[in-house]
């Protein structure tokens, strides 16, 4: 009997551990919370290029991501930025000849879909396991997490993904097949890791 509570004590430690894993602000940096968003829309695009360059090209990093593992205050600013530029990129056409000429192309709107749907996750598991951490984010200046659903939305209809209804399309069904079968061996690569 006491092995058995012993197992159940630190099963269930692990688990805690594990999901406050997501609540860590060590994923992503800080200095994301300094990227202004709201004058010169280039410069801000610049500046998050730059200092996304100096994590996200970690393979440890992009493994983590991958598996939807990276969490914290700073990385829900990245996913936000992510989604942010993606969404002027179709609304902004001067905005989307800069990104093309910076070599942003062909997958860019692919990638901010798929950064805004990883940030409204992130958002909803931090909101069940640290609640104070994501309201503390939208305490920021210029930090609007309620736009993530809509630029989803807004991108996944430039893709072909849902109609104008918002109902997924048969393009949305596949993608999310292959997201699916590509995520799992991820998951697990990543927990074994720990």
């Amino acid at each position: 009997m006491k092995t058995l509570l012993t197992i159940l004590l630190l099963t269930s430690t692990f688990l805690l551990l594990a999901q406050n894993d997501i609540c860590q602000d060590t994923d992503c940096p800080t200095a994301l919370f300094s990227i202004s968003t709201t004058g010169d829309i280039q410069q801000a695009y610049l500046q998050f290029q730059q200092l996304k360059n100096s994590y996200a090209k970690d393979a440890a990093w992009q493994s983590k991501r991958d598996a939807s593992q990276i969490g914290g205050q700073s990385c829900l600013r990245h996913y936000q930025l992510e989604s942010f530029f993606a969404s002027e990129y179709v609304k902004n056409k001067a905005f989307r000849q800069f990104v093309d000429q910076q070599g942003g192309g062909n997958d860019y709107v692919e990638n901010g879909f798929e950064n805004s749907r990883k940030g409204i996750n992130l958002k909803k598991r931090m909101e069940m396991s640290c609640p104070s951490e994501v309201k503390a984010v939208e305490k920021q200046q210029e930090v609007d997490l309620d736009n993530l659903p809509s630029e989803y939305q807004q991108l996944g209809k430039e893709l072909g993904y849902f109609d104008e209804q918002g109902n997924p399309t048969e393009a949305f069904v596949q993608k999310e097949k292959e997201r699916e079968t590509k995520e799992q061996p991820a998951k697990k690569k990543v927990r074994k890791s720990k």
